[in-house]
């Protein structure tokens, strides 16, 4: 037991010092990557063994404080002309692939969770249906080089068919900019009317 702890804390610093040599170069179609909300710090994770709240058939997606083997994905080409180990650009359209298993996706719900005059929830989970994301890099938050999607830098994942950006759903009461993110909280798509 005492290995596999070891082997943990040796396995993230490699990741770590990966990262910081990756960090800024462009991601490619294929390339594992992991999806880690800027606020919670959190990485988009599938959990292999609990099933998704709306779509009983496919695995709930949620956000994990470590990140680890179900939370590796990657950027999948959706248009013919794409291919993989080509750069991913910005604003692009896309499949995201679980890493770890070929043939599941990370998809969105086909009905709203909840309706308020306000906006729809969508539920993202790990489907064998794959889903389109329109992928656009965050020109406010740093300076980009070009149009790629690098590494580090943050992105805006939006469902071109509902017209919906991915986001955390905290609970209803709690408030989003003080909510301690320490708890489970459901990947959703957030659309605004």
């Amino acid at each position: 037991l005492e290995n596999l702890r070891i082997s943990a804390i040796v396995e993230r610093n490699l990741n770590g010092k990966l990262m910081d040599v990756k960090s800024g170069k462009p991601i490619a179609f294929g390339d594992p990557i992991q999806l880690r909300n800027v606020r919670s710090g959190k990485f988009i994770t599938i959990c292999g063994s609990v099933l998704a709240d709306m779509e009983r058939e496919n695995m709930k997606t949620t956000v994990d404080k470590k990140g680890g083997s179900n939370s590796c994905l990657n950027f999948l080409p959706k248009l013919t002309y794409d291919r993989e180990g080509q750069a991913v650009t910005d604003k692009i359209e896309a499949y995201i692939g679980i890493h770890e298993k070929p043939g599941e996706f990370l998809h969105v719900a086909d009905k709203a969770m909840n309706f308020n005059k306000e906006s729809k929830l969508y539920e993202v989970n790990c489907s064998l249906e794959s889903s389109s994301w329109f992928i656009t890099v965050r020109h406010d938050y740093v300076t980009v080089k070009g149009s790629m999607v690098t590494l580090g830098h943050p992105i805006i994942l939006q469902d071109p068919e509902n017209l919906s950006c991915l986001a955390l759903d905290p609970p209803q009461n709690a408030d989003a900019i003080n909510y301690d993110y320490n708890v489970d909280i459901p990947v959703v798509m957030l659309s605004q009317y």
